[in-house]
């Protein structure tokens, strides 16, 4: 629906009017066009930065007084001179126009949105002396009715603007608005001149061709001093020419004879035509890269009203482009630094370089060829940074038009934008130094015709061997090796200049000044290179000058990139760079390669555009209430609305946020009052005493304002930067000095919190912060409604409440990482007890007791009793100190768990009234653990194994870590869980520490006694087949209990992948999964294969998501662009019956795709990485839709500080908004008994009415760090503790993991074998359950040179490059190669030198963050067998993630490790789920 009707129509601005006939034109306004606009926010307006501010500082000079007002008639009438004159012309300064959003917006914009004005108001130059020394200020007046230009005979530009009550010329803009009125006066001057280029009664000539009127206005214009030296501004003035011509055509309505009719004349009608293709170009760019809401996305129908078809994005799209370019070619006033030169706007010479090409070629891509995508697939590691690395051959380089383009039209990395899309094909093998195999039938062989993603960046790099060109895209880097016969000629001069720079660096070196050296002297050294030279050019010396500048920009990149800064520094630069700025300007590469197309020899044969592939990005499809969630807190960004769309969202979040635009500081300044003559008083009398007997009130007066108990108040910070805080009255009191206190408890705003901008602007969350301040402090009060979370779209939109100024449905926890459903009834009691001081309190409480009987103790909330089983902290013994110090990181022996002990007695070392944990000694029995006496023990043993000893030894208490238990072996609950939960050991052997022999367990020893129930225990039999089935009988019991379909969640898997967070969850108990869907087909298929009872749509969720909210009604709630439209109508009906109802969910999890957030990617800003990233978008809606009890989303660490926490802060907010509680935390998959090095970020969601669950508790020793998550500026949280300080469990290392399978060659492919041998470890048990045969222990095969490599790696600990011999060895083709690859040697140093490229593994370490395309030459190198020569296999990459053996995965070696990579270990999966069943059982007791 539209806006109200009083402003539903708006005027267009006037093209021109006459300054002395202003007042007559603005009597005639039936002359002026009208139009009617519907205002569309979502834009969400503004092309600048969102956050400017309003405010600026007028200078008034002495000589005028200022008067402030807020009306605008008060102005008018203070600045007239005869009030009989019903409207008068003013002057306007310091002026600023902006939308409702308090935007900064051009005038232009008035005919998408209304405008206001703020600014001085200065009286016509006709009034009287009296009046003219009056200035009056103006903040907020408006809307603007019109605009308008005079001034075209005199040729200086005159800006008129126009509201209900006066005519305003504009004279200078403030500050902050100048951009924007400078760009706007610049084509206003345009017009003028143009006008007067062409008018016959001023001497103009209307029949001058376009190129010459163009020149001619330009050098008029230049002259002012606005622009830039050296570039040129036709392009700028070109772009303009619809709006000129706009502007002139009024000018015909009064036509006098003899003067020139621009209506239809022919300079004029070219210029708006190039104006006109200019402006759409660049509209449909912004629409595409910047998120400017285009409605050609959506299949909905125009404005019935809009009588001129205006599109108000097309208007927004072409002012940001055209505010962008101003900004490149105005003049900067400042200096340039000598030692950066921005060379990102320079764009090669295209046409210069076309005419060194043989023959313009097009690109025939018509053969069969295999995507690039397919192969490599998406990366999501987050532990390197490197892509894999290929060699390309017989390759060539085309645009989407199929045509050849050179890569110097590309940027090198780090300079400038892509403006033009490069594609690739070719031959790719394995990356092999030095020389490049070429021979057809080795290509044939090893080689994969292969079609390249779009090119994102290319590099230069000097060798020893000469000079290599690298290209990546997103998902690979390739070395170039020969290009194919039909790009050579494209290929030559990219060569040849990348050598030519090189050659200059020497000269400059061979310099004893390379000053010395300028850019003449240089040019003409090269013509002197003789014809035999590699480098020739030319022999005149003007030539080679102007092809170092055709090609400066390519030089100017490779000097960037020296080390030496007196080369980056020297003469020879700064003159290329002046030269190449001067000859250079910024047209975009598309409108040059549309000349290109135009020249007559270029006829294409065959034009094949390129296919998407199914890994091509695809619009995201979410709810109304996502998108509006996003719009608040990232404006400009997709998914966007159409103008109908836009309108009903906008009337949703008015319902949601109660008129959200006001911001705090508004809303807090109001309630705020400057009276503040009248002290506190209490009202009433005392209502109680508190626990120190200080008299309790329930009210006060303060400031002439009531205060009462319960109710918000404005309180000033202690600091002085007069900011405030708002704080809920818990109690007030009275002191014995007769001060008047207050006890509040803080409310921060939503901003304030980790939501940050995407917060709500109403919304304020309690705190468990509170203080005593004096009443006398309070400056205002505000009214907080406190709401309760709800799930309910119905109750959230219907509910109406009394006035206020914001609302609580929140607890903000930090420190906990969490925001709870608040308990309003807990707030503002009044009898002197605060529910937040309890809980502060019971955070720093550490209990310590010792019994009288010194037979007892509490440490840390914990009782302790003789005989107990305990945790002490490693490294206390003295043979323990100092012998690992040596061990390398990433050897597990480096980090040891607890000790487990016996407490046999206390020993004080002062009185028992002054006891402290730092004076009380234990005596403690020690019970070793298979590590403990050798790694070999410990690989064959369980690791829940202890040994009895007679070793005793005093520890303090400050050494205990928590309690434990241990059993005897026919007493212990054997399971095959894969996660290890509880602390319980089992004994059976006594360890001899003086002959290291191990012993029968001597029969009195006294262990821990399984604790039973009271009816268990009554029933029990004490004799041993009792003990040794009770194990047994239990995990029957469990498995029973798992059976029971009823006890579970029925939940749905999006991004399901092959399935680890399912079948993880799964095996904890908590759910099932009756629904998954997958956009991979493999990974699809594979999860089927272990799920059988789930119901798997292999399909994009933007098209299910679609679906979903048609079958169920909610058509109007979606958001989806007409490609996903397409998709959803092509559904096939089984797969819509297959859908779940909105009631059938309780459970949601899934990891939306990482590649944006993974640090893998350094190309997140590119499409493929935003597609990916905004599927956190589908997966919100998805939750919008069904409303389950339960979210769990799974991400990458770096999810959480991605973009400054941007996604991160909206999933939150997101989940708030829809009324869930939330927790975020990141946890180490190594720490739950994985052999694994793999952070992930975790949010959990419960919604009002369900608790969160906690945090399982990392039971394994792992070098794990940067798991805190920053909160606020002084906040840091963790989820859980690191455990590379012990934890109960030993790690998990690679020979525990895969030391059983059987030994396989390079390249094996045999699907499956038998096993070879018996499971040794207790990992390797554990995983292999009952499985018979073994499944995909199968190698990638490696090139001869890789393989080579490998062989020469030695087979012990740290092994990489570093250890191969450097020298060269002979192929089997013959080939002489080095052994070390040349490019990680050259490049070492700026790398880590590389640590664990081809690298092996360690037996005794643990395994890199298992990528999805495992190869030695990634980062992440270290992927080589510890004894055998091949990469590990698919079998051993899933046992790294802990996959059981009967766990089957689908499709190509590829496929099967991307499905790896991608997934979520299992037992990680299992320790969230379990602590969800206790949640969900818990409950259900309660129930």
């Amino acid at each position: 629906m539209g806006r109200r009707k009083k402003q539903d129509h708006w005027k267009s601005g006037v093209h021109r009017i006459d300054q002395a006939e202003l007042n007559t034109k603005r009597n005639t306004k039936a002359k002026n066009k009208r139009r009617r606009i519907v205002y569309n926010e979502s834009d969400p307006g503004s092309y600048t930065d969102r956050n400017t501010s309003l405010s600026y500082k007028c200078r008034v000079g002495k000589s005028r007084k200022l008067i402030v007002v807020e009306e605008e008639d008060e102005a008018v009438r203070l600045t007239s001179v005869d009030e009989d004159i019903q409207r008068e012309n003013r002057k306007l300064d310091q002026f600023y126009f902006y939308d409702e959003a308090f935007k900064p917006q051009s005038v232009e914009m008035l005919q998408v949105q209304p405008l206001f004005i703020s600014g001085v108001i200065l009286p016509s130059e006709e009034t009287s002396v009296k009046v003219k020394e009056t200035k009056v200020r103006c903040d907020s007046f408006g809307p603007i009715e019109s605009w308008a230009i005079s001034g075209f005979d005199e040729g200086k530009p005159i800006v008129w603007v126009s509201t209900v009550t006066a005519d305003y010329e504009c004279l200078r803009a403030a500050t902050a608005y100048k951009p924007f009125f400078d760009l706007f006066y610049e084509k206003a001057r345009a017009c003028t001149l143009i006008y007067r280029k062409l008018s016959k009664t001023l001497g103009g000539n209307p029949d001058i061709l376009l190129n010459e009127l163009i020149a001619e206005v330009s050098s008029s214009m230049r002259r002012s001093g606005n622009y830039s030296h050296g570039v040129p501004i036709e392009p700028l003035i070109m772009s303009w020419g619809e709006f000129i011509y706009e502007q002139l055509i009024g000018l015909d309505e009064t036509y006098c004879d003899g003067d020139t009719v621009f209506n239809d004349l022919p300079v004029l009608l070219s210029l708006r035509d190039a104006g006109k293709w200019r402006v759409e170009h660049i509209s449909e760019k912004l629409v595409t890269s910047q998120g400017v809401p285009c409605n050609k996305q959506y299949d909905q129908p125009r404005d019935p009203y809009d009588e001129n078809k205006n599109d108000g994005s097309l208007i927004i799209a072409r002012l940001m482009g055209e505010l962008e370019t101003w900004k490149l070619f105005k003049s900067n006033k400042g200096q340039r630094s000598v030692t950066a030169y921005d060379i990102s706007f320079m764009n090669s010479d295209e046409l210069q370089i076309e005419k060194e090409f043989l023959v313009p070629t097009y690109f025939n891509t018509g053969l069969e060829k295999t995507d690039e995508s397919t192969i490599f697939g998406a990366q999501s590691s987050e532990d390197t940074d490197e892509l894999p690395q290929r060699i390309l051959h017989d390759w060539s380089l085309y645009t989407s038009g199929s045509r050849f383009i050179s890569l110097e039209l590309l940027p090198m990395r780090n300079y400038g934008e892509r403006n033009v899309k490069v594609y690739g094909l070719g031959i790719m093998t394995d990356y092999i130094e030095d020389g490049l195999p070429i021979e057809i039938d080795f290509l044939q062989k090893h080689g994969t015709l292969i079609r390249l993603s779009e090119i994102q960046e290319w590099l230069i790099e000097f060798e020893l061997s000469g000079v290599s060109i690298l290209i990546e895209t997103d998902n690979a880097r390739y070395k170039l090796g020969k290009p194919s016969i039909q790009y050579a000629s494209w290929y030559e001069p990219v060569l040849k200049t990348a050598k030519l720079a090189g050659r200059i660096i020497k000269l400059l070196r061979e310099q004893s000044r390379v000053s010395r050296l300028s850019f003449q002297e240089a040019a003409k050294k090269i013509s002197e290179f003789g014809y035999d030279d590699p480098d020739h050019i030319s022999s005149y010396q003007e030539v080679v000058q102007n092809y170092l500048i055709d090609h400066g920009k390519m030089i100017l990149q490779v000097f960037s990139n020296f080390p030496d800064e007196a080369i980056r520094r020297c003469s020879f630069v700064r003159t290329l760079y002046d030269l190449v700025n001067e000859k250079h300007h910024t047209d975009d590469i598309m409108e040059r390669e549309e000349i290109l197309n135009d020249v007559v020899n270029m006829k294409p044969e065959v034009i094949e555009e390129p296919t998407l592939s199914k890994w091509s990005e695809i619009s995201v499809t979410t709810t109304k209430l996502v998108n509006s969630i996003w719009s608040r807190g990232v404006p400009n960004f997709f998914p966007t609305l159409s103008k109908e769309d836009y309108v009903e969202e906008k009337n949703i979040n008015m319902e949601l946020t109660e008129n959200a635009g006001d911001n705090f500081k508004e809303i807090e300044e109001k309630k705020i009052l400057c009276n503040k003559s009248m002290g506190p008083k209490w009202v009433g009398s005392v209502g109680g005493l508190t626990s120190a007997g200080e008299a309790l009130y329930n009210q006060a007066v303060v400031h002439s304002y009531a205060v009462v108990v319960g109710s918000a108040v404005i309180v000033e910070k202690d600091d002085a930067k007069h900011e405030t805080e708002i704080y809920i009255v818990e109690y007030m009191f009275g002191t014995s000095d007769a001060r008047k206190m207050v006890h509040g408890r803080l409310v921060v705003r939503g901003f304030e919190t980790i939501l940050g901008s995407f917060a709500n602007k109403k919304e304020v969350f309690l705190t468990n912060i509170c203080k005593d301040f004096e009443l006398i402090n309070v400056v205002g009060t505000v009214v907080i409604e406190f709401q309760k979370l709800t799930c309910d779209k119905q109750a959230c939109h219907s509910k109406r409440g009394p006035p206020c100024d914001y609302f609580s449905k929140g607890l903000y926890c930090p420190e906990k990482g969490s925001i709870y459903s608040l308990q309003s009834d807990s707030v503002g009691i009044g009898n002197g007890h605060c529910f937040s001081c309890e809980y502060r309190v019971s955070l720093n409480l550490k209990v310590f007791k010792v019994s009288t009987s010194m037979r007892h103790f509490t440490y840390e909330g914990v009782d302790y009793h003789v005989y107990d089983f305990l945790y002490l902290k490693p490294g206390q013994l003295a043979e323990d100190k100092g012998c690992r110090k040596s061990l390398r990181n990433d050897r597990t022996e480096r980090f040891p768990p607890y000790l487990v002990c016996q407490f046999l007695e206390l020993k004080l070392t002062m009185p028992m009234e002054e006891a402290s944990p730092e004076y009380l000694l234990i005596k403690v029995r020690r019970y070793f653990r298979p590590e403990d006496i050798s790694t070999e023990k410990a690989y064959i043993s369980d690791i829940r194994e202890v040994y009895y000893s007679r070793q005793e030894f005093m520890m303090p208490i400050t050494a205990v870590r928590g309690k434990c238990e241990v059993r005897r072996k026919k007493c212990f609950e054997f399971s095959d869980n894969p996660y290890v939960f509880e602390h319980i050991f089992f004994c059976e052997h006594q360890y001899d520490t003086e002959n290291g022999a191990l012993k029968q367990l001597p029969p009195r020893v006294k262990l821990s006694v399984p604790k039973q129930s009271s009816s268990e225990k009554a029933g029990r039999r004490k004799t041993k087949s009792n003990c040794n089935n009770m194990g047994k009988e239990s995990h029957n019991q469990h498995s029973e209990k798992l059976a029971t379909p009823q006890k579970f969640l029925s939940a749905l898997d999006l991004f399901a992948g092959c399935g680890g967070l399912s079948e993880g969850l799964h095996q904890s108990g908590v759910s099932v999964t009756k629904w998954a869907i997958e956009a991979d087909e493999a990974a699809g298929r594979a999860f089927q294969l272990n799920h059988p009872e789930a119901s798997v749509i292999i399909n994009n969720c933007n098209v299910i998501l679609r679906a979903v909210m048609l079958a169920f009604g909610k058509a109007s709630d979606c958001i989806s662009t007409s490609d996903i439209i397409k998709l959803e109508q092509e559904l096939d009906k089984e797969v819509m019956d297959r859908l779940p109802q909105p009631d059938q969910v309780d459970f949601i999890y899934g990891g939306p795709p990482c590649q944006g957030f993974s640090k893998l990617n350094r190309f997140t800003d590119r499409p493929w990485s935003v597609s990916q990233s905004v599927l956190i978008f589908n997966f919100l809606s998805f939750v919008d839709v069904y409303r389950p009890k339960f979210v769990l989303i799974e991400n990458v660490r770096n999810f959480i500080t991605f973009n400054k926490g941007e996604m991160f802060s909206f999933a939150l907010a997101s989940l708030i908004e829809m009324g869930y509680q939330v927790k975020f935390g990141v946890l180490e998959a190594g720490a739950f008994g994985i052999s694994q090095s793999r952070k992930r970020a975790f949010i959990w969601a419960a919604a009002p009415g369900e608790t969160l669950p906690e945090w399982p508790e990392p039971m394994h020793v792992f070098a794990g760090h940067d798991l805190n998550v920053t909160v606020d500026n002084n906040t840091k949280y963790a989820a859980v503790r690191s455990t590379s300080s012990g934890a109960p469990f030993r790690a998990i290392t690679v020979k525990d993991s895969i030391g059983d399978l059987p030994e396989v060659k390079n390249g094996s492919s045999e699907d499956t074998m038998r096993y070879k041998k018996q499971p040794s470890s207790w990992f390797q048990k554990r995983i292999r359950g009952d499985q018979g045969v073994l499944t995909d222990h199968i190698a990638k095969e490696m090139s001869e040179l890789n393989l080579t490599r490998c062989q020469k790696v030695p087979k012990h600990n740290g092994s990489d490059w570093r250890t191969l011999p450097l020298k060269k060895i002979k192929l089997s083709n013959g080939r002489s190669v080095d052994l070390v690859p040349q490019g990680v040697r050259n490049t070492a140093h700026r790398h880590n030198q590389w640590k664990g490229v081809f690298g092996r593994l360690n037996w005794d370490g643990y395994f890199p963050t298992t990528t999805t395309d495992p190869h030695p030459m990634h980062k992440v190198g270290r992927c080589f067998h510890p004894e055998q020569d091949r990469i590990l296999t698919i079998r051993e990459y899933a046992r790294s993630q802990g996959f059981p053996d009967r766990y089957n995965f689908f499709g190509t070696i590829q496929d099967k490790h991307r499905q790896i990579g991608n997934a979520v270990p299992p037992p990680l999966a299992f320790a969230l789920g379990r602590k969800l069943k206790e949640v969900v059982e818990g409950k259900q007791q309660n129930q």
